[in-house]
């Protein structure tokens, strides 16, 4: 692949992955980031209320009304489909909107690091990006759980 495949702008496309946070302080959890925020996109956690969201220079995609639970393995997923972004945790859909990242292909993409000295404890398991819409907003969708997260 090239860096144009990570282009949270395009049509479609599909994150999903695991995540184990340590929620403390008030800082981000930088879980996904491409070209930074002012570019591209990012997928992030803010320590102080655990709640994932979407955020590029154009505001925030969609954002999890709810908190993902700390000191636990979680899966979590992010869709763009058709004009819509969806989130789920653990299965089931917690946002959608129709905001959307702006687009691009990112100078520099990375998983699970340090912006702009923001970061905290996380691990991060079985990531999976693809450039389709692979649950086309479904309020529900399967858990992949045959060998996810390997412990």
């Amino acid at each position: 692949g090239s860096l144009s495949d990570f282009d949270m702008g395009q049509s479609a496309w599909t994150l999903e992955l695991w995540i184990y946070m340590t929620i403390s302080g008030s800082s981000y959890g930088h879980i996904f980031w491409c070209g930074g925020q002012g570019n591209q996109g990012e997928l992030k956690v803010w320590s102080g209320d655990g709640k994932p969201y979407i955020y590029s220079s154009s505001g925030s995609g969609v954002s999890s009304p709810t908190a993902v639970t700390s000191n636990t393995w979680t899966y979590l997923v992010v869709e763009r489909y058709s004009g819509t972004m969806s989130m789920w945790i653990g299965g089931s859909r917690v946002a959608q909107s129709t905001s959307m990242p702006t687009g691009g292909t990112p100078g520099s993409a990375g998983l699970g690091i340090s912006y702009n000295s923001e970061y905290y404890p996380m691990y991060v398991d079985e990531v999976r990006w693809s450039t389709v819409a692979r649950y086309q907003g479904a309020a529900t969708i399967p858990v992949q759980s045959t060998s996810w997260p390997e412990r």
